[in-house]
């Protein structure tokens, strides 16, 4: 696949019995490939500041790790089976996270591959939301 892709990341997180709303993202991006993974740059805009976060996306078939740095920043980790914590750091404070990956799916093509994972997330070992994120990453025409 060529450098210049176009990302879309969709989202959809739900408490208990209620589905929340699809949350869907559709930016331009870098990707690479070396060492056994996948690699996505890209940048996502702040709806209420207009401030940047830089996300890096590295990915196999056995493991996501997602970076943000900028006005958000984090590091998670997705592996199916494990549960792994994480400091998400925003304007108004650090949360400190639980992640439960419970399904990791990768499946490449020759212009574009598809990354769904689904997991849950707590807060001090309390469940806050079950979460599906779907990642498309088409090569830019």
């Amino acid at each position: 696949m060529i450098n210049n892709v176009l990302v879309t990341v969709r989202g959809r997180h739900s408490a208990g019995d209620e589905e929340g709303e699809v949350i869907e993202l559709v930016v331009p991006g870098k990707y690479n490939y070396r060492d056994g993974f996948h690699y996505v740059l890209y940048e996502e805009t702040a709806d209420d500041t207009g401030e940047i976060t830089k996300n890096l996306i590295k990915f196999s078939e056995e493991r996501m790790e997602i970076r943000k740095k900028g006005y958000l920043n984090s590091f998670m980790i997705f592996e199916p089976g494990k549960k792994t914590e994480s400091d998400y750091q925003t304007p108004f404070g650090s949360i400190e996270t639980g992640i439960t990956t419970w399904k990791l799916d990768l499946r490449e093509k020759e212009n574009d591959i598809d990354v769904f994972v689904k997991y849950s997330m707590a807060l001090d070992a309390d469940f806050i939301q079950d979460c599906r994120v779907e990642i498309h990453i088409a090569a830019r025409k």
